[in-house]
């Protein structure tokens, strides 16, 4: 879920702060969370694998799909609700590159209170 590109001992020691940096940025992305109407009316549910790349700057390198749901248009509203996310980094996090990887399910029974 975590990947960095430093010795594996640092790597261990940031564990604690990666954890709570990814959950505050999925906590986040969910109030842009949306079912697209396409998928919907299509009964298409799936689960979107998406990495996301920081720079040693802290910045947001990119979002990538590492896992299709298997409907490119759950694909495409994954990278575009994570990408509407706005989490400062810790500045525990900076100084290093660094990947997360995150999941977003769609599931249409959460989606129609079902």
């Amino acid at each position: 879920i975590y990947q960095c590109d430093w010795s594996s001992d640092v790597c261990s020691s940031d564990l604690g702060a990666v954890a709570r940096y990814r959950l505050e940025l999925m906590s986040n992305a969910r109030r842009f969370k949306r079912y697209p109407r396409l998928a919907l009316d299509n009964n298409w549910e799936g689960r979107v694998e998406l990495r996301v790349s920081f720079s040693m700057e802290g910045k947001r390198l990119g979002i990538s799909v590492l896992k299709s749901s298997g409907h490119s248009v759950l694909d495409q509203q994954a990278i575009d609700m994570l990408g509407r996310t706005n989490v400062p980094l810790p500045d525990t996090l900076r100084g290093r590159a660094f990947t997360l990887d995150i999941p977003v399910i769609y599931n249409l029974r959460e989606e129609t209170g079902g």
